[in-house]
């Protein structure tokens, strides 16, 4: 039985992009391929991870998937959750309690909500989550 995950956008990017941390985010990757763990997000995770790519013009590269491709591959390996008035509702608390946009507090929410640990490489957001104990930094994971 495979495992749950809240996957931030930050680090699914790094699949794509050849960044620092990208072979770390690709364990993950294999991993969901592999069936042994299943990575969650909200429904909005792909427009980030979209979003991300854009502006960082990987779909100019010449190595770069299609954008059809890469949108079979995200919805084959990733479960997107549309988050309900109550999970909306904390999230805009812990968005103002921790001063956390609301794209972030909606990743801890969705990861609160079903007890699980909440993997991001976005190292601005976590300080502002050091009160909970489900969050992981991709960079300290090993």
């Amino acid at each position: 039985m495979a495992s749950d995950v809240v996957l931030d956008a930050s680090v699914i990017v790094k699949w794509y992009l050849q960044e620092q941390e990208s072979p770390t985010a690709l364990v993950f990757k294999e991993r969901l391929s592999a069936g042994r763990i299943r990575a969650i997000l909200p429904e909005f995770g792909l427009l980030e991870i979209l979003n991300a790519l854009v502006f960082k013009r990987y779909f100019a590269n010449p190595g770069a998937l299609a954008p059809s491709a890469l949108l079979a591959e995200t919805h084959r390996l990733l479960e997107l959750i549309p988050l309900s008035d109550s999970s909306l509702l904390q999230t805009i608390r812990l968005s103002q309690q921790h001063g956390l946009s609301v794209y972030d507090a909606s990743y801890l929410t969705l990861s609160l909500e079903r007890n699980l640990q909440y993997i991001t490489a976005d190292y601005r957001a976590t300080p502002r989550m050091s009160a909970f104990q489900n969050i992981v930094e991709l960079r300290s994971v090993s």
